[in-house]
């Protein structure tokens, strides 16, 4: 991935190119649509009524305060990284933890021995004291959300564990007892306030795009225009394909911009249709290495799941096998994404084809050129490693990245696009 000796390379575009953009796209032509401009506006709006205050908040509230994520420096991908670390080891504890909370409230059970604290709660799940405290307050701000917004759902839940089962005997139970319970129907709640927060969402970047519409129109035709003939100098927008992982393709697909409709995919819906859908990998949903070992219970979660339920006969097919150039920009390369990466390599036999994987990357402020650089280069390599361990054969994906390197189908490449000061002015 030396990019020293790129200036002079072109790449074969006599077949289609595709283009992968990602949220950088955006915002490097001035749209405020990273997750901290969301969640900097987020909590006014809430005071002012304008949006509810979701499950999802109260999560991204508690991994801010305890976890590497902060809202000063996140993107959408980690958004979907605290999503999944959620779903995967507090929502249990935090059901279970609702649920106690109900059965002590209506008085099924009364003992002085069962109340809540921080040292029950840690000595049932294995938590540091603080851990447990963290747990007991986000469980009580969740609790209070469920309880105002779904009435019923509390009396549901304990019909369906057996609530004869808790009046019997002691009247008493174990905190830890409740974590073999499936509250299944309770964890839909999870999902239903997850369509709040993606209309919330859908709100929030449709006027971001109101505001900036001349400007960022205008950006984002020029940076897709640099991007188009970038090493590619025989590359034209008849022959370009886009996949489009944000939500605003619609809004500067217009004028000058001409590619054809069928030729741009966005995966993840768009302002226009009002499909925003924020989720995990389905690459993350697998308990085994069979494909038959799925966790159900993540799967509704899923960016892959929930997509189709706006697919139509007319979504745009990638043939990826027809590609010579895949270019991505704006792209975190998250994990969370994954599954998208693992089928465009397959499809286009990234071990043994001829298509080459060209990784852009730009300035943004608060960091060195050699910052940006290096992080551009750590996430290409983690990807490609881990597209190599899906291999079949062991030693081909051990050698893959070298591979790509020696045979020049791989290039990590700085772009700053010259129109963009002019046109901010």
């Amino acid at each position: 991935m030396d990019v020293g000796k790129v200036e002079c390379m072109q790449v074969d575009t006599s077949n289609p190119q595709l283009l992968i953009l990602g949220n950088g796209f955006d915002m490097a032509a001035g749209l405020a649509s990273g997750f901290k401009d969301f969640f900097d506006s987020r909590q006014g709006m809430i005071n002012a009524g304008e949006y509810s205050n979701t499950v999802w908040d109260e999560v991204f509230s508690h991994w801010r305060r305890n976890h590497t994520f902060s809202s000063d420096d996140a993107s959408w991908r980690d958004v979907e990284n605290v999503m999944y670390a959620f779903l995967t080891t507090h929502e249990k504890i935090v059901t279970s933890i609702m649920m106690y909370i109900r059965l002590r409230q209506i008085g099924v059970d009364r003992s002085s021995e069962t109340a809540l604290n921080a040292e029950k709660i840690s000595s049932a799940y294995n938590l540091t004291e603080k851990e447990a405290e963290e747990i007991w307050r986000l469980s009580s701000r969740i609790y209070n959300i469920v309880g105002s917004r779904y009435s019923n759902v509390f009396s549901d839940a304990f019909e369906r564990a057996g609530f004869d089962f808790f009046l019997s005997g002691t009247s008493r139970m174990p905190l830890n007892e409740f974590k073999q319970y499936d509250f299944g129907h309770v964890t839909t709640i999870y999902l239903d306030e997850l369509h709040l927060f993606e209309a919330d969402f859908k709100k929030y970047l449709d006027g971001a795009v109101e505001d900036k519409q001349e400007t960022y129109v205008k950006a984002a035709q020029a940076q897709f225009n640099e991007l188009l003939v970038d090493l590619s100098p025989r590359a034209d927008k008849q022959s370009t394909y886009v996949m489009n992982f944000n939500y605003t393709m619609k809004a500067w697909k217009i004028g000058s911009y001409d590619t054809p409709r069928s030729h741009a995919l966005s995966v993840h819906g768009n302002l226009d249709a009002g499909d925003i859908v924020f989720g995990i990998d389905s690459f993350h949903i697998h308990k085994g290495e069979t494909d038959e070992m799925l966790d159900t219970k993540l799967l509704p979660f899923s960016k892959t799941y929930r997509t189709l339920m706006f697919a139509t006969p007319n979504r745009v097919k990638l043939d990826a096998q027809n590609f010579k150039v895949f270019k991505f920009y704006g792209q975190s390369l998250g994990v969370q994404d994954y599954s998208y990466f693992m089928s465009l390599f397959d499809e286009a036999n990234l071990y043994g084809g001829d298509v080459t994987l060209i990784f852009y990357y730009s300035l943004y402020p608060g960091v060195t050129k050699k910052e940006v650089q290096m992080e551009t280069f750590n996430r290409v390599s983690v990807l490609i490693n881990r597209y190599g361990q899906t291999l079949d054969n062991e030693a081909h994906g051990r050698n893959l990245l070298h591979k790509l390197q020696l045979e020049g189908r791989i290039i990590v490449r700085d772009i700053e696009f010259t129109d963009n000061a002019e046109i901010s002015k």
